[in-house]
């Protein structure tokens, strides 16, 4: 068992097991009925609700799923830049730089007049 898993168990009150706790950690995500996040709309299932919603707010139910989903297609993006892009037809790659410079302007609104 890994010292976080340990760490996690000594920090449950010992009078609560950890399938209590597990539920009582959940009642208190859907204490108002819903599943979803009450800061971006995200259920936190895997492949579900997009990380590009998250606001990666302290009080975000599911912020640090969604930050590993952002780092997964950070670093997969990275590596497709890496080791394919420059293996790509030249159509492929004018493709990509387009799609490359429009979800750049959306994510950061720039060059909003084209």
């Amino acid at each position: 068992m890994s010292n976080n898993i340990k760490d996690l168990l000594n920090q449950l009150p010992k009078e609560v097991s950890v399938e209590q706790h597990y539920y009582n950690e959940q009642q208190k995500l859907i204490s108002n009925d819903s599943p979803y996040c009450p800061i971006c709309d995200g259920c936190g299932e895997d492949g579900c609700c997009s990380a590009i919603n998250c606001k990666q707010d302290p009080n975000g139910h599911y912020c640090g799923t969604y930050l590993k989903d952002l780092k997964f297609g950070y670093k997969m993006d990275k590596w497709v830049a890496d080791n394919l892009y420059h293996k790509m037809p030249k159509e492929l790659q004018a493709e990509y730089d387009l799609a490359w410079d429009k979800i750049w302007d959306e994510v950061y609104e720039t060059n909003l007049d084209s």
